[in-house]
Formats: C-alpha cells, sequence, structure tokens
C-alpha cells in the first residue's frame, strides 16, 4: 500500500469544511426557516451544537482510521500533515483566519461548553483533543459486513466438517 499523504488532506479538508459549513450557515439557516425566533430555535440551535460537536469527534477519529487503514500512512506523516493543516487556524496570514479558528473552535468547543460551562476550549486545545482523536482512530479498523459474515461462514464450515466423536459433537450442537 503506497502512501497517499494528498488525498488524505483533500478528505480531511473536505469533511471538516463539511462541518463548518453545516454548523455556521446550513443549519442555522434551517432553523430560522422552520422555527422562527423563541425558545423552541434556541433549544433546536443547542441540540445543534451538541450534534456537531459528536460528529466532530466521529469525523476526527474517522480521519485517523482512514490515514492508517485506507491511505497506508506513518503517524509521523499524519501528525505533520494535521498540524500544516491546522496551521491556517493559528498563523494569522489573512484577516478572515481568525473567523474560521473561531468557526473550527466551536465545532467542538461548543458542545464541550454546553455540559461543562466553566470550559471553554482554546484553539490549542482543541487541536490537542483533535490530534489525539485522530491518534485514537488509527487503531480502530472498519471491516465491511461481507468480510465479517465470509469470517463467521469460514468458522461454521471449519466446525461442521469435525470429526463425530463424543467431544466434537457438543460444539456442532451449539453452534
Amino acid at each position: 500500500m503506497k502512501e497517499k499523504p494528498h488525498m488524505w488532506v483533500m478528505e480531511a479538508v473536505f469533511a471538516i469544511g463539511m462541518l463548518l459549513l453545516l454548523k455556521k450557515w446550513v443549519f442555522p439557516f434551517l432553523i430560522w426557516q422552520w422555527f422562527g425566533s423563541g425558545d423552541s430555535a434556541s433549544n433546536m440551535l443547542i441540540g445543534t451544537h451538541i450534534a456537531v460537536a459528536v460528529v466532530t469527534v466521529m469525523v476526527y477519529v474517522g480521519l485517523g482510521s482512514v490515514s492508517n487503514q485506507v491511505y497506508g500512512l506513518s503517524l509521523a506523516s499524519v501528525l505533520a500533515m494535521d498540524t500544516l493543516l491546522h496551521a491556517v487556524f493559528f498563523v494569522p496570514l489573512l484577516p478572515w483566519t481568525a473567523t474560521i479558528r473561531e468557526s473550527w473552535t466551536g465545532l467542538l468547543g461548543d458542545g464541550v461548553h454546553l455540559f461543562l460551562p466553566d470550559i471553554r476550549l482554546s484553539s490549542l486545545a482543541t487541536w490537542m483533543v483533535c490530534t489525539g482523536l485522530m491518534t485514537i482512530g488509527r487503531v480502530l479498523r472498519v471491516r465491511e459486513t461481507e468480510e465479517v459474515e465470509k469470517h463467521h461462514k469460514r468458522f461454521q464450515i471449519a466446525i461442521d466438517s469435525l470429526p463425530a466423536n463424543e467431544e466434537n459433537r457438543f460444539w456442532s450442537k451449539r453452534m
């Protein structure tokens, strides 16, 4: 398996960018259209913050898993690309990067702040948590259902092909 760092970076930018787009524009617009103003809109926004935080955790864990299982990247290359990818949020090259940094910090930070009001995640803390989630994701492997079924069928065939002596009859009846 060859390393494909550019493909992983494109996938990470797309996933994080879509989360930012959904949280900052799509969900508030839909809530504004459907609920108007008032308590119901406020409650929906709170629910949206929690849902986006949970999805953010899953996206970062998934990016870590994909980096290892699909693209075959080493941990050092993933950490280097992750640092370069998120450097946009820390280096104020352009005026709009501060807005993106606040939005990106809010992906995870708003959900945490709802449960722990005394904690406000900084950009650095958010980056460290996201990098930790990505590192945890590297040890996860998602298998297709067909692959799992093949494994079970092979195991079942192996049990059925055992000779029918007294000790093996017990196992074949339980399966």
